[in-house]
């Protein structure tokens, strides 16, 4: 907010692209705290789908390049990664943890009985769900930040109901590793982006071979 009020923020293009969508969040967050506090759990899940969508919207627009000029449209600066991108990120994970746990909540007080499964087992697969979602950011757009909030989530799960059930105890840690296990994987990539050693680089994926090559440790040009 206060980066968005200078004259820097102001004359940002891709500020000025997420200001709308930053509006509507921060509505849908105060209308679904009001809903969730009086416990109308279905108006609150359509409430936060909302502020989950617009967070998205955000996410993205924070990241799109000039299609025009994608190859030399220089990376933002590391102060607004981290003063911009660094709590959308983190808000939109927390979002997309307090969506499948509204989710749950309705449904449990809908008087939905599971089906062929018991309680347990849908939070295990819900678990299982963030999880995916954690892979796909981790995969996608190499942020160590979303599979983090899950991880730190899962944990928590875990210590909650580690007197309640020790199958979704147990399912939590593991999750919570592997969501680790993510955050790991996407520094790797992020750190290795567009070099030859990273098989998902742009430069990896045209075939094209190095313009030099190395006989002896001696660079020798290519012909």
């Amino acid at each position: 907010v206060i980066y968005g009020l200078l004259p820097g923020g102001r004359r940002n293009v891709r500020v000025r692209r997420i200001s709308p969508f930053f509006l509507l969040s921060n509505v849908a967050n105060v209308v679904w705290i009001v809903l969730w506090h009086y416990e109308q759990f279905l108006a609150s899940l359509i409430t936060i789908l909302v502020l989950l969508a617009s967070l998205l919207v955000i996410y993205i627009g924070l990241r799109l390049r000039n299609p025009v000029r994608r190859s030399t449209a220089p990376k933002p600066p590391w102060y607004l990664r981290l003063i911009v991108w660094v709590p959308f990120s983190i808000y939109l994970a927390w979002i997309c943890v307090a969506s499948l746990a509204n989710l749950m909540v309705w449904l449990d007080r809908s008087g939905w009985d599971g089906g062929p499964f018991s309680y347990n087992v849908w939070a295990i697969v819900f678990m299982a769900g963030g999880a995916a979602i954690a892979a796909a950011f981790a995969l996608t757009t190499r942020d160590i930040l979303v599979p983090l909030v899950f991880a730190v989530a899962y944990a928590g799960i875990a210590h909650q109901a580690w007197g309640d059930s020790t199958l979704v105890s147990i399912a939590a840690v593991v999750f919570a590793v592997v969501c680790a296990g993510l955050a790991l994987l996407a520094w790797i990539l992020a750190f290795d982006h567009d070099t030859d050693r990273n098989p998902f680089s742009r430069k990896a994926s045209t075939g094209d071979p190095p313009p030099m090559t190395h006989v002896d440790d001696a660079p020798v040009e290519r012909v």
